[in-house]
């Protein structure tokens, strides 16, 4: 890891910001415009796939028998995208009066059934904003998730 002037710490694949300075996130991206741009680029295609075919469904007639399929297709689409995306999913999950039921049901999956955070990527993350506190309450990381019991 390399100090960066930004006030974060910078790695060959990744930026951890050590804390939140919207002037600084500003810099950082104004020399780095293809990453805005392509992340843009990717949140198109994806939800312009999805609606390519909500609207291929309407075409064939083929809404109702195809919307769980849908509503599955959105959950995973907001899990491939990240955080911020999974943040709205988890808060429509909670508004049935703006999501059908068959997308709330696919939605509500958001708030405990989410794909495993690999270690490797959390204990940087930790240790840039809680390193003191780390090493006075924890010995050790495992290394896999524990598996409770269903």
């Amino acid at each position: 890891m390399i100090e960066s002037s930004l006030g974060a710490e910078t790695s060959r694949n990744s930026t951890v910001f050590k804390r939140y300075d919207p002037k600084a996130i500003a810099r950082y991206y104004l020399w780095r415009p293809w990453k805005v741009v392509w992340r843009s680029l990717r949140v198109a295609f994806m939800f312009g796939w999805f609606i390519w075919g909500i609207q291929l469904d309407k075409s064939v007639g083929q809404t109702e028998q195809n919307m769980p399929l849908r509503a599955m297709q959105l959950r995973k689409l907001l899990t491939n995208l990240g955080a911020t995306f999974i943040k709205i999913g988890q808060a429509l999950s909670t508004r049935p009066d703006l999501v059908r039921q068959d997308y709330l049901e696919q939605l509500t999956l958001l708030q405990d059934q989410l794909p495993a955070f690999e270690t490797q990527e959390a204990l940087p993350l930790l240790s840039v904003n809680y390193s003191a506190l780390l090493k006075m309450r924890f010995k050790k990381f495992r290394q896999s998730p524990l598996l409770l019991p269903v």
